[in-house]
């Protein structure tokens, strides 16, 4: 009995040190400074704290509605599918010498039939009230994103038929809080939008806006960074521990977050706009340990996210550079903020120097070769 009863008390004891081990990692995984100034995990429910929908916010969602649009928040709310509308858009985005050609029929009815709703939402969004949507940190519930995406849709329609920088503007404000959320998807939706609105921009009439100044400066791959590290300070918050598992839990999670950080730091580092697609998940599968298939389960297919940020910055760049051919300017056209390479004029082509391919659906396809 004595021999058993010490046993217990070996196994009891070695139980509650690879507890406390386990724990202290927990906690300095959470404690452990990120890439690009962003803080530990421990600040992040900080400077993210819960909110409710601001008053702008949901008064838009009627505005919306009476322009055939859905914006009422939902848990993953799948949208409805404007092929016409869709594909106006995507072959307008597509070309490569800047013209509009005439919206199809369809398109025309619904830019005529939504235009007084369009205009009411329009002057909403521009009233300088903040329209925020309700959050919560770790929380399923989000802003109505296939919503923005047919909203922003209609305004970058009508900008085009009508030549019109204010509705390319409501497409931009239309997005401001997507932009600011610590979502990694909310964070896919505004890049893909922003990546329209910048391509839209090609076709209207010079001189530009000074909110383009604004759209040339926000920094998606920071953005998608912090998203990144909000959702590995979300690993592990669900479920319950069971006591005898805290240890395998607790290393789960530390290593779990210390490979996500180590894997951003990765692509914070990394000295070119277009990011190898296979570096994040190659870094955070080389940090992840084989045992942890708790985390693994918990961990996003997220390689191409940095290879669509890298070619939406060149192709910010390059609507620039047209802007600035276009207006006779052409010191500096040349130059480029990427490494991997730099604008190139051909006669009356500008093209970048190296080929990047595109990747994800037709949205992305917005040329790096275009015409003037």
């Amino acid at each position: 009995m004595k021999k058993l009863l010490a046993v217990v008390a070996v196994l009891l004891a070695l139980w509650l040190t690879v507890t406390m081990l386990s724990l202290r990692a927990e906690q300095e995984a959470l404690h452990a400074p990120w890439p690009a100034g962003l803080g530990t995990l421990a600040e992040v429910p900080k400077r993210f704290p819960p909110r409710e929908a601001t008053p702008a916010a949901r008064q838009l969602v009627p505005l919306a509605s009476d322009a055939g649009v859905d914006l009422a928040p939902a848990i993953r709310k799948p949208g409805a599918r404007d092929v016409e509308l869709r594909d106006y858009v995507r072959a307008q985005l597509q070309r490569d010498d800047g013209r509009v050609e005439t919206p199809p029929a369809p398109v025309v009815d619904q830019l005529t039939m939504r235009g007084p709703a369009l205009d009411a939402i329009r002057a909403h969004l521009f009233a300088g009230q903040p329209v925020a949507w309700k959050f919560a940190l770790g929380s399923e519930e989000l802003p109505n994103l296939s919503g923005h995406m047919h909203l922003t849709r209609l305004f970058i329609a009508r900008a085009l038929a009508t030549q019109s920088w204010d509705d390319l503007h409501a497409a931009w404000e239309l997005n401001r809080d997507l932009r600011s959320r610590p979502e990694v998807i909310s964070q896919l939706i505004a890049l893909a939008n922003t990546r329209q609105i910048n391509g839209a921009a090609r076709s209207l009439p010079l001189p530009e806006p000074a909110w383009m100044n604004e759209l040339r400066t926000f920094d998606h791959r920071r953005a998608m960074l912090v998203a990144h590290q909000a959702e590995a300070w979300s690993f592990g918050r669900a479920g319950k521990r069971s006591p005898l598992l805290v240890p395998h839990h607790s290393f789960s999670i530390a290593n779990g977050r210390d490979a996500y950080r180590l894997a951003s730091e990765q692509v914070a580092a990394a000295p070119n706009c277009v990011v190898d697609a296979a570096l994040f998940g190659e870094a955070l599968k080389a940090n992840l340990a084989r045992w942890n298939g708790r985390s693994r389960t918990f961990m996003p297919n997220t390689t191409a996210i940095w290879s669509r940020i890298g070619r939406a910055r060149l192709e910010i760049e390059g609507t620039q550079k047209l802007a600035m051919l276009k207006s006779g300017r052409t010191e500096g056209v040349e130059s480029s903020a990427c490494a991997e390479g730099k604008w190139v004029v051909d006669g009356r082509v500008l093209r970048y120097s190296k080929e990047v391919p595109t990747i994800g659906n037709v949205e992305t396809r917005i040329p790096l070769s275009m015409r003037y």
